[in-house]
Order: C-alpha cells, then sequence, then structure tokens
C-alpha cells in the first residue's frame, strides 16, 4: 500500500464526516481503554497504565501489610490483580528508551511496595530482587506479548489489513533528523537482539573428573560438656611441657568423641568457554542481524 503525499496535505487538518457531520479533531482520545495520540507516540498510555497499575497496588495495602501471607503469595496475587491493568494493550506499544525505564521503574515500586519497603532504608534494587527471588520480567513480558500479537497479525487469514498496515509505506520524503522509531522497527530490534541464537561448535573437550579423598571430622556431634570434662581430666593426669604436647593432648581427645572418616569426592575443573571460537560466532551473529535488516521485507 503506498500513500501519495502532497506539500500540502501536511498542514492541513483532515476533515471526516459522518452522516454529513464533521469529527472533530483532538490530540489524543481513547478508544477500547488505550490512549490514541495524534503524533504516535505511546508515551501518554504508558503513563496511564503505570498510574492505574500504582492505583490498583495501594488499594491492596490490606494484601501487603498482612504478614500471615508468604511472599511467593504475594507475588502471585501481584502478577494476578495489578500487571494485567499496567499490561492492558501493551502488544501495540511502540516504546522508547525513556519509556522502557518507566516499565523497570513501576517493577520496582510494585516490588518495594509489596515488601514494604520504604526510600529511607536505603536499600538497592538488587537486594530487594534477591528477597523476592525474582528478576526483572516485567519489561521482557510487554517483548513476549508483542511478538506473539505480530505472529497473530501475520497468520491471520481473514483479512489483511492488519498486514497491510505494518508493511504500507508512504510515499514521500524522509524529514531531517533521526526517523521516529516504528512499530516494526521494534520487533525487528526484539528478533534479532533478544531472541536470536547463537550456533557454533565449541571445540573444547569435556573437564575430566577427579575423584579425591578427604578425612573430615563431624565436630557438630560432640558433646561439649563430655568433651570438657574429659579434656580437663586428660590435661591434668598428663604433663605438658611444650605446645606440641598440648595438641597431641587435644587431638586424642578428638579422635575419641569426633574420629576422621575417610569419603572420596567428585571435582571437575573450570573451563573458560569464551574463546576464539565463541568470539568468531558472536562475530557471525553481528554481520547476519546487518543482512537481516537490509533484506528484510518490512523496510
Amino acid at each position: 500500500m503506498h500513500i501519495p503525499a502532497s506539500k500540502e496535505s501536511s498542514n492541513v487538518e483532515p476533515d471526516i464526516k459522518i452522516d454529513r457531520t464533521s469529527l472533530e479533531n483532538v490530540d489524543n482520545f481513547k478508544y477500547l481503554g488505550s490512549i490514541k495520540t495524534s503524533d504516535g507516540p505511546c508515551t501518554k498510555d504508558i503513563n496511564t497504565r503505570i498510574a492505574m497499575a500504582k492505583q490498583g497496588m495501594v488499594r491492596l495495602n490490606n494484601i501487603w501489610k498482612d504478614k500471615s501471607i508468604p511472599k511467593p503469595l504475594k507475588f502471585k496475587l501481584l502478577k494476578t490483580l495489578v500487571w494485567p491493568r499496567m499490561l492492558y494493550g501493551c502488544e501495540t506499544w511502540t516504546m522508547r528508551k525513556a519509556d522502557e525505564l518507566k516499565i523497570e521503574a513501576a517493577e520496582m515500586w510494585f516490588f518495594r511496595r509489596l515488601l514494604r519497603v520504604s526510600w529511607k532504608d536505603r536499600r538497592t534494587n538488587g537486594n530487594v530482587l534477591a528477597e523476592m527471588g525474582s528478576g526483572r520480567t516485567l519489561l521482557s513480558l510487554v517483548k513476549e506479548r508483542r511478538l506473539k500479537y505480530i505472529g497473530h497479525a501475520e497468520r491471520n487469514t481473514k483479512t489483511d489489513l492488519m498486514k497491510t498496515i505494518f508493511e504500507g509505506k508512504t510515499k514521500a520524503k524522509r524529514g531531517k533528523g533521526w526517523p521516529s522509531l516504528s512499530y516494526v522497527d521494534q520487533v525487528l530490534d526484539t528478533l534479532v537482539s533478544d531472541y536470536f541464537p547463537i550456533c557454533f561448535e565449541i571445540d573444547i573437550t569435556k573437564p575430566i573428573k577427579e575423584d579425591k579423598k578427604i578425612t573430615p571430622r563431624n565436630l557438630k556431634n560432640i558433646n561439649l560438656n563430655l568433651f570438657k570434662e574429659d579434656l580437663s581430666r586428660a590435661l591434668q593426669n598428663s604433663s605438658i611441657n611444650s605446645f606440641k604436647d598440648f595438641n597431641s593432648c587435644v587431638a586424642n581427645i578428638l579422635d575419641q568423641h569426633a574420629p576422621y572418616s575417610e569419603r572420596t569426592v567428585t571435582s571437575r575443573h573450570y573451563t573458560p568457554w569464551f574463546n576464539i571460537t565463541v568470539k568468531a560466532a558472536k562475530e557471525q551473529r553481528r554481520k547476519h542481524r546487518e543482512n537481516v535488516e537490509e533484506n528484510c521485507s518490512y523496510r
């Protein structure tokens, strides 16, 4: 689909009529719960969704304050009750870097609110994530849903409207400056960067296992009261003239209470996997990415 563009059409507001009634031209409007803007970016919709999710998080304060509810259950409630409000319509988002940072910041806000962690506690994000037992997954979930949506649109055989919108081009000269990021560009970037595999053969032999015999003492099962009595009795009855005599006396008492137990353990040496072969494979992936971007039908 090619839409011819003229110099006059860019400065004139469109006049759309339904039953001889002209529709009002606005900067943004809400359609099926999602905010659409005239200039294209989804920043306003993302900010609105984050605010709605935070509002829902605050309404559930009684659950987050309840100490009888375990953290894993609270995490599941967070995914079930709060995240859907934020991720509604995320399949169609065209996100800038600032928008991605807002989503990650909102995720950390949810975790801190769930754990009742205040900014006065001076706890790092890594410390909060370690207590939650989870990593940053919200942004990855947005990208995953976007890929599923574009796949559904491409496989849809009932209508070609979605494919036409994705692959359609406007017949016009590009203006000055860096071009704005499009939805298809983000899908391609996600495919090539996050979900593109590295295929190569590692010519490294498997590390050889080594069996070692160790003779530890089981000191946890020592009865301290009996050990003190035997040690004091042995020190009184024997003549100790040096540290060597004292050490041998203590060793004899330890042999009685915690004798050595021999066992075999298997160890494997660490292999430095990153070598010249892996480096060449990464370089090949970079060249393949450039070829995909040049030859892709979407561009």
